[in-house]
């Protein structure tokens, strides 16, 4: 079968020309920090899904809305403004660079995950800057499940990138989280990014993401990187497992590996797995000497084999610097 798929083009171009962005006046008892319930809808009958029939209309648009708590600053209502703009918005902003990474980690309700959503916004900031910054986190079925936007003020990191962090607990499923920010001199920027919220299995053992840290920095604890440096010459990492109590087979195996971008090994090294006294929770550490690496990027790997199962890994990247 061939097509040339013009249709499928035809009806993006009748979507987005028939976006309009409508706006709301807040009254003080909306900022109350709660979700509060919006509709839109027209006149005409509502279509039916995969109909087309012409003539009638689908309405697409938020459900909730959340209006700030706290008064803005001179020039941030329209900031705010820009932000919520840029979240509605089919296409990005690239006024402000902005990098996104995210982990998936055990959430204290079985049912759940959680995801750690990490960002780095902007470049060459030397001293703490407050920039409007604006999320919506969104289910497989376009339903906002989270969102937020208002000033925030964030450190720069080592390399000059103004740190951001958010964080849900959610079923497991897939999400589409988008950020947009702006600074003092309107400078806009937005991002999305595909996030599976899963747990990585292997038979009966549920693994979450891998977390890399340079072992300086882990005397603090555990940093969340957009991607981790390390430039000690030594970093840990750090896998939390789980099973149901007792459950974890006896000849479990884990093991850690270090590859370039290629995939070729360039180091191992071993690992030790701690479990608590109900045996539902598996701690895997590990401290690695990468001073023999020569600065690159690397993927540093945890390897689970449990017997009778295919074996399973998480992996991160990180840069080796000197």
């Amino acid at each position: 079968m061939v097509g040339t798929g013009v249709h499928i083009f035809d009806r993006m171009t009748r979507e987005l020309s028939g976006e309009y962005l409508l706006g709301i006046e807040t009254t003080d008892r909306d900022r109350n920090g709660k979700q509060h319930r919006i509709k839109v809808g027209v006149k005409r009958a509502r279509v039916g899904r995969g109909t087309g029939a012409p003539g009638v209309f689908e309405v697409r648009s938020r459900r909730t809305f959340e209006a700030d708590t706290t008064p803005p600053h001179p020039g941030e209502a329209s900031a705010g403004t820009s932000i919520r703009n840029a979240l509605r918005a089919p296409l990005l902003a690239s006024g402000l660079p902005i990098r996104i990474s995210n982990y998936v980690l055990l959430d204290a309700d079985r049912s759940k995950v959680r995801v750690v959503l990490a960002a780095e916004i902007g470049e060459k900031f030397t001293q703490p800057t407050r920039l409007a910054i604006g999320y919506e986190l969104m289910d497989a079925a376009g339903q906002v499940v989270g969102g937020h936007a208002a000033p925030e003020t964030l450190t720069p990191t080592a390399d000059g990138r103004l740190r951001y962090r958010q964080e849900f607990s959610v079923p497991p499923g897939a999400y589409t989280f988008k950020i947009a920010a702006t600074d003092a001199t309107g400078r806009l920027g937005s991002l999305d990014r595909p996030v599976s919220a899963e747990l990585v299995k292997a038979g009966p053992v549920w693994i979450a993401d891998l977390i890399v840290n340079d072992e300086r920095s882990a005397d603090r604890g555990a940093d969340l990187d957009v991607e981790p440096i390390v430039a000690s010459g030594r970093f840990t990492v750090a896998v939390d497992m789980r099973t149901a109590p007792g459950e974890l087979p006896k000849d479990t195996v884990v093991s850690l590996e270090v590859t370039d971008p290629s995939g070729k090994r360039a180091m191992t090294s071993p690992a030790t797995m701690i479990s608590s006294s109900d045996g539902a929770r598996h701690v895997v550490r590990a401290t690695v000497d990468a001073a023999g690496l020569p600065p690159g990027l690397y993927v540093a790997r945890v390897i689970v084999r449990v017997p009778g199962q295919p074996s399973a890994a998480v992996g991160r990247a990180f840069q080796c610097v000197r």
